[in-house]
């Protein structure tokens, strides 16, 4: 099954200038869910993941009309916004501490934590040589 995902796109992009941040998330994801991720529009997308796109579920057009809730995997906040409380957003895990703390009961059952740290996991690097200093 393919799981749809919205990551941040920015105008540099197509100037062939991605955010490398962003872009992880189709790899992080696929090797974490075992699903192939295809991109998709924020209002069409399964799930937010990596980056400071969270204050776009705030746009509540873009959250009601959905028929199944937005999944939020490790996106986050860049500053502080009213409480982020709708229920068509599952919040899954957030990238920091500041968004934690802008969903309801200060989001204390959400775990905390950047999916850009699972790189070496997902992505295990073994030098393959050395380098004389």
């Amino acid at each position: 099954m393919t799981i749809t995902a919205w990551w941040w796109r920015g105008t540099d992009h197509s100037a062939g200038h991605p955010n490398v941040g962003d872009e992880l998330s189709p790899y992080i994801l696929s090797k974490v869910l075992g699903e192939p991720i295809e991109f998709a529009h924020a209002d069409e997308a399964d799930c937010f993941c990596v980056g400071s796109i969270c204050p776009t579920t705030q746009d509540d057009e873009l959250v009601s009309k959905r028929k199944t809730p937005l999944k939020i995997i490790g996106s986050g906040l860049m500053y502080p916004v009213p409480a982020m409380d709708h229920p068509m957003i599952d919040y899954r895990l957030v990238r920091g501490y500041l968004t934690q703390m802008c969903l309801p009961n200060y989001g204390a059952s959400v775990p905390v934590g950047d999916p850009g740290l699972l790189m070496s996991r997902v992505y295990p690097l073994e030098p393959t040589n050395e380098i004389e200093i």
